[in-house]
């Protein structure tokens, strides 16, 4: 027990020793509101000591001045040491100070602060004139360790005529440099702009440094520190405690130019509840009535104790605003106009904050009608020429979309209208002809487009050649023969039966002689796939008469067995993934003449698949396809 006693004694001693000084220092505000208490003569400075701390104060509040200093230097000095008062500086103490550098070489350069503790100084504000190159700095260290009486405080800047500096303790500083402003001048008032306190009890620190002209006052509201002159160059500083959230500025009277300085720092203490941030996108912003928007805030933010409790949407169109806890809604605009939305974020101590968005309702624009495209192929060839004309480009965007599309060949045929985008035709006589195609939609508005074709005359004797599929192994789903076949009046025939009752399976290819005189020397080959077949000789065609080619052998020219899909026994996929799409060729030549022709509906290959098991029908189908006119 004796020995606890004993401990407790010592650690009482220990905190009546350690309050001391500051005790000392705030007793001395109750004899005197500022006192000179030391002189001294330092690298040609002289250093002015001074302790004003009020008695009792609560938060934050001036303890009093830590050093001060002036110098002149005629060649210019590039430092300055403020020794500490004989009081010292408490730990966790604020240090705020300013200094005035005269025709300064550097009206940027950096300004370096050390101190024998080791803390961080900070240049708060920096202002200049720019035209004498005078400069005024504000600076701070926050929570400092203590600072022995005597130890020193050391300045380094760029090059300077002369300084004055000053340093001023305060306590119940938590947070540095929470908003400042700056500005210079020579009118007969001088302002620092306005800083703003994020709460009552925060402090305000100013500071005002002129050149040439009388010493700064200052308005009603401020303490004012003692200031430093060096014949008509002045420095003073001065603060006040914010009694509420808001803005000040630092005023006053003065001659000469001017800089002045603010900053404002936080009480130390709980943080201030502070409203949530509102933010607000919208998608999209602009749009044709009726216009679906949605309006996002979950952007928004709120760091504190107090999170975001609600979102309430204004859409600005005379709707009842939505209150909700999501950070998004939807909202539907029936009407044009420009509107602005609005959220209001709240918090869960009711604190709010709000954002806005532009919003954009176009009126709808008139229906338009299509526009029509055409391409044409082949554009040209000899006659009989077969063309393909599509307007399957054609577009139609609104809300009309197109119905229908009428062809007009151009060579005195009647116009076609019909839903599909493209139309065949087949051209018989020579000449040039332009094609036009009309695209209507379904509010009945239209759109044209054009396309050329020529038909020339062809360049050997005239022929017209045609290509077919004959087939009689697979009497099932009988389909047209090609007509006229051998024997038949006017066919001068080329092939062979594959069986005794004269069975056939076999492409078929018809030349027509429309000339008024026999054509003799016609050879043809035709190829179908990879395969080329060169059966028939060569031929002569009499007047009005047709050669007609088919198999010479057991179906030695069959362009539909040679295909993977439809084969017995093959599998049924193939017949709409195996397709051979490659378009069979027949060339004639006449004399020294050769001319190529397309079968562009792929009749001599059965469409590029085994059509008897294409489809799958539960029998064999009939191949047969009737002559169709192929072009060149």
């Amino acid at each position: 027990m004796g020995q606890n006693r004993t401990q407790s004694a010592l650690a009482a001693r220990r905190e009546a020793t350690r309050r001391r000084p500051t005790d000392r220092r705030r007793r001395r505000f109750t004899m005197i509101s500022s006192a000179v208490l030391v002189s001294v003569l330092a690298l040609g400075a002289i250093v002015t000591v001074v302790d004003a701390t009020p008695s009792g104060a609560t938060g934050i509040a001036y303890v009093g001045r830590v050093a001060s200093a002036t110098g002149t230097v005629s060649a210019r000095g590039t430092t300055a040491v403020l020794t500490v008062s004989s009081a010292g500086v408490q730990s966790g103490d604020a240090v705020l100070g300013s200094a005035l550098f005269g025709s300064t070489t550097s009206l940027t350069g950096p300004v370096t602060i050390t101190d024998a503790a080791g803390d961080a100084y900070h240049v708060d504000r920096d202002v200049n004139d720019g035209t004498s190159k005078d400069r005024m700095i504000a600076f701070s260290t926050i929570a400092t360790a203590p600072l022995a009486a005597g130890s020193a405080i050391r300045f380094t800047f760029p090059a300077s005529t002369n300084y004055h500096i000053n340093a001023d303790e305060f306590s119940g500083v938590g947070v540095a440099e929470v908003g400042g402003a700056a500005a210079t001048g020579t009118a007969t008032t001088w302002s620092s702009g306005t800083a703003t306190a994020a709460q009552a009890g925060d402090l305000f620190f100013g500071a005002v440094g002129n050149e040439s002209g009388n010493a700064p006052t200052w308005a009603a509201g401020w303490t004012t520190l003692p200031i430093l002159t060096i014949g008509k160059d002045h420095l003073g500083a001065g603060y006040r405690i914010a009694s509420a959230t808001g803005g000040v500025a630092a005023t006053g009277a003065t001659t000469g130019t001017w800089m002045a300085g603010l900053t404002a720092y936080r009480a130390a203490g709980p943080p201030v509840d502070a409203p949530p941030v509102a933010r607000l996108s919208v998608t999209p912003t602009s749009g044709t009535a009726p216009l679906i928007v949605t309006a996002n805030a979950s952007a928004s933010t709120d760091s504190d104790a107090t999170p975001i409790a609600s979102y309430t949407f204004d859409f600005g169109d005379g709707t009842t605003p939505t209150t909700q806890a999501a950070a998004s809604l939807g909202h539907t605009y029936t009407t044009v106009g420009n509107y602005t939305i609005t959220v209001t974020v709240t918090d869960t101590a009711n604190l709010t904050g709000t954002a806005t968005a532009p919003v954009t309702v176009n009126p709808t624009p008139p229906d338009a009608p299509p526009v029509a495209r055409l391409s044409v192929t082949p554009t040209s060839g000899t006659a009989p020429l077969i063309v393909t004309a599509n307007a399957s480009a054609s577009t139609d965007t609104d809300a009309t979309p197109i119905a229908s599309y009428t062809f007009d060949f151009g060579d005195g045929t009647t116009a076609t209208t019909q839903a599909a985008a493209s139309l065949g035709h087949t051209y018989t006589t020579v000449g040039n002809y332009t094609i036009t195609v009309t695209v209507t939609d379904t509010a009945n508005l239209t759109g044209t487009a054009t396309a050329p074709v020529t038909v020339n005359a062809a360049t050997g004797p005239p022929i017209r050649v045609s290509v077919g599929y004959y087939d009689t192994h697979h009497p099932g789903l009988p389909q047209p023969k090609p007509n006229p076949w051998m024997g038949s009046a006017g066919v001068m025939f080329v092939g062979t039966p594959d069986t005794s009752s004269g069975g056939w399976d076999t492409s078929a290819v018809k030349v027509e002689n429309l000339t008024n005189a026999p054509i003799t020397g016609v050879s043809v080959s035709v190829k179908i796939g990879s395969s080329t077949y060169a059966l028939w000789g060569t031929n002569s065609i009499p007047v009005g008469s047709s050669l007609i080619l088919a198999q010479t052998g057991f179906e030695n020219f069959d362009g539909s067995d040679h295909h993977a899909a439809g084969r017995p026994g093959g599998d049924p996929k193939l017949c709409n993934t195996a397709v051979d799409r490659s378009v069979p060729t027949i060339t004639i030549r006449i004399g020294g003449t050769s001319t190529t022709y397309h079968d562009t509906a792929l009749l001599l290959s059965t469409g590029g698949v085994d059509r008897a098991g294409c489809p799958y029908t539960g029998k064999r189908n009939d191949e047969s396809e009737p002559w169709q006119v192929v072009p060149n």
